[in-house]
């Protein structure tokens, strides 16, 4: 319904008396009203608590957390027999990585080849030159290389002693082979990759086999005492 001239007249006299009434105090009615809009305004539209957005200026990026690396369990050695016979014709950088066994087993085979090389070359008249780096484990095979040979018996000495480590009984390796490899320039003496397939992959204390003793050398008899009635 559209008001009449009548009614905005009326409308209008009613402001100016209220404004005069209100005296010196009637030029607030501006600003009272801007403050009473901004308040509902605030009231309605602004929330309680500020909301971080990520990737706002000053707002910082939520850390992402590392995923627990995984922990190797030991395999039955049905298991690795399978991988190793699924592995065997690849290369050796061609046989898929399964960390969690490659963290476990680097550590413990430096110290298998460790305890190898001490059998190896024990009663040597002079220590040998020969040092093993770059150890390396995939999923069922594990390789390192062998530097400063004196020659290729050094390398043998070594395969066979690696050859005889077993743990409760049973070998640890299932193979061990050599290739040929050419020495980091500036070295001399023979390099070549020693590559082994796990037979087991528990072997945190292996010991090497037992080696044949010769049997002992039988006692002199004991004197029997003489008697009296022994002849002089």
């Amino acid at each position: 319904m559209t008001p009449s001239p009548h009614d905005l007249g009326t409308f209008a006299d009613r402001l100016t008396a209220a404004r005069r009434r209100l005296g010196r105090f009637r030029y607030l009615d501006a600003p009272l009203l801007a403050a009473l809009a901004a308040g509902f305004h605030f009231y309605w539209n602004v929330p309680d608590q500020v909301v971080a957005i990520p990737g706002d200026q000053g707002v910082p990026k939520p850390k992402r957390k590392k995923p627990r690396p995984t922990r190797h369990e030991p395999r039955p050695p049905e298991a690795l027999a399978g991988l190793a016979d699924r592995y065997a014709r690849r290369p050796f950088t061609a046989e898929p990585k399964n960390d969690a066994f490659a963290r476990y087993a680097v550590p413990r085979l430096r110290r298998v080849v460790s305890l190898a090389r001490r059998e190896a070359f024990e009663g040597a008249p002079a220590p040998t030159p020969l040092r093993t780096v770059a150890f390396e484990c995939r999923t069922v095979r594990c390789r390192f290389r062998v530097e400063r040979a004196t020659g290729p018996h050094e390398v043998n000495l070594l395969v066979e002693a690696l050859r005889g480590i077993a743990k409760d009984g049973a070998p640890v390796f299932r193979t061990v082979h050599t290739t040929p490899a050419v020495a980091p320039e500036g070295d001399e003496g023979y390099a070549a990759w020693i590559e082994v397939t796990l037979a087991r992959d528990d072997f945190d204390r292996p010991m090497p086999r037992p080696r044949s003793q010769p049997p002992p050398a039988a006692a002199p008899p004991a004197k029997r005492p003489r008697s009296a009635g022994d002849g002089a």
